[in-house]
């Protein structure tokens, strides 16, 4: 039996996800207005306690651009152990379903890179540095 699940997220976890995204020290959290409405939070199916939340921007073409996967800090690593698993499997149901078929994210974080090779990700560009220019 899996032990996660998962739903859509709304517009009221993003207090939530804000929070998240400061315990890991993200030096700025992206807007609400940045993020997609393909959003998915994964829980312990058991407790209700949330764990992973992570975004699926479609691009127009057959890739689709995963980011601002986040987790609770505060759950223990036991507890999120496969989540991000989960949640990029079901990500990758929603891009089906959405005609997608690759998908694309990047992180600096080798252990962030171990589990997303592990869940079917394979390396491109290393070394890189993300930026944003408001517009």
């Amino acid at each position: 039996m899996n032990r996660f699940n998962w739903r859509r997220l709304t517009s009221d976890d993003y207090p939530l996800l804000v929070k998240w995204w400061k315990d890991w020290d993200w030096p700025t959290p992206p807007t609400i207005e940045m993020l997609p409405a393909n959003a998915v939070l994964v829980y312990n199916e058991e407790t209700g306690l949330p764990l992973y939340a992570g975004f699926l921007y479609e691009t127009g073409t057959i890739l689709g651009w995963v980011e601002f996967i986040v987790s609770n800090k505060d759950a223990a690593p036991s507890e999120k152990r496969g989540g991000l698993e989960y949640l990029i499997e079901v990500i990758g149901v929603i891009a089906k379903d959405r005609g997608i078929t690759k998908l694309f994210t990047s992180t600096l974080i080798p252990s962030f890179v171990q589990s997303l090779k592990k869940a079917g990700f394979w390396v491109g560009d290393t070394g890189m540095t993300q930026l944003i220019k408001p517009l």
